[in-house]
């Protein structure tokens, strides 16, 4: 699972559609929790590939920790990137992010079935200076 892991992040840095296309399986399921979207065909798939990394041209994924069981797959890591695109309706800002997030991956046959995403939308706006900072008293 550490050389899938490896080549699936090298991937997603590289910014590169069709080469994560081809670590999916023909019936695949990818929900991206944080924004309540679901991709489940490779057009889709590639128009949310395209949106990430016209919004974050610059963005990476660094890996935190990984858990393994079978062929299920959960992936802590940060994200950073400078937000110079358009993003769910935001115009470019300009900020440098680093948002944490998890992704949760079932494979089958080495091929990824399902992927879930996660992280803190929350933070990522506040970072963009759209939400106030939480001050705990």
């Amino acid at each position: 699972m550490t050389d899938f892991l490896h080549e699936w992040i090298e991937a997603w840095n590289s910014h590169n559609t069709e080469k994560l296309l081809e670590l999916y399986g023909d019936n695949f399921g990818n929900e991206v929790i944080s924004e309540d979207k679901a991709v489940y065909e490779p057009d889709s798939f590639r128009e949310m590939g395209h949106r990430f990394f016209n919004a974050f041209p610059d963005l990476k994924f660094d890996v935190i920790e990984t858990v393994g069981q079978n062929e299920k797959l959960a992936i802590f890591w940060t994200a950073r990137g400078t937000h110079k695109g358009k993003y769910i309706n935001i115009p470019p800002t300009g900020k440098k992010l680093e948002v944490c997030g998890t992704t949760f991956l079932e494979l089958r046959n080495g091929k990824v079935s399902k992927a879930r995403f996660l992280w803190d939308g929350a933070d990522m706006l506040r970072q963009m200076g759209l939400l106030p900072e939480i001050k705990i008293d």
